[in-house]
This record gives structure tokens, sequence and C-alpha cells, in this order.
């Protein structure tokens, strides 16, 4: 058996451990990078809503498959790809009709 890294949403840290069989190291490097790029698109809407819901529903995905394997894997992997190119062009939607006001969270007070 080969040794998997997780992300531990708990403490931002990387958590090793045993993979189970049919995940491969090529699918948890892959299901990071996902993970990561779609947090990364999802910091860039500047409206805070449309922000927090889109983070809170990337980290809760990814907590709810992160036991599949085999094809439910793949199947996963293959929606959260569908989902990256879906928050990219939602973000460039996003940047052209941007709100004047912004958020009252959004707001820096000195």
């Amino acid at each position: 058996r080969a040794w998997n890294c997780t992300y531990s949403n708990v403490r931002a840290q990387f958590v090793w451990k045993r993979t189970k069989r049919g995940h491969s190291m090529a699918a948890a490097g892959e299901a990071l990078r996902l993970y990561r790029a779609l947090l990364r698109e999802g910091t860039k809407f500047k409206n805070y809503n449309v922000r927090e819901y889109t983070l809170r529903k990337v980290k809760e995905e990814f907590r709810n498959h992160r036991d599949d394997a085999g094809e439910d894997l793949q199947n996963a992997l293959k929606k959260a790809r569908e989902q990256l190119e879906v928050a990219k062009r939602q973000v460039a939607v996003y940047q052209l009709y941007a709100p004047a006001q912004l958020s009252i969270m959004d707001i820096k007070v000195n």
C-alpha cells in the first residue's frame, strides 16, 4: 500500500495516511491541485456572500468525497474540474458587473 497525502482543514496541515485500494498518488495529487485551484478562484469573487458560499461549498464537497475510490473518485474529480471551469467563468462575469458598493464585511476600518 502506498502512502497518501491528504489536506486536513482543521489545522491547515497535511496528514499522511495509507491509501485505500483504488486510490493512486496521481489522483490524490490531482485532487489537491483542484482543491487549491477552486479555493483560489473562490477568493477572487468581490461579493462577500458569493465568496464565502463558494469557499464553503468547495470544502464541503471535498470533505464529502474524501473516501471515494475507483470510479466514484474519477467522477468526483471530473465534476471538480467542471466546477473549476464554471468558477473561472463566473469570476470573469462578476468582475464585469461588480456592484458599486462593497459588502459591510469588506470595508476596512482603520
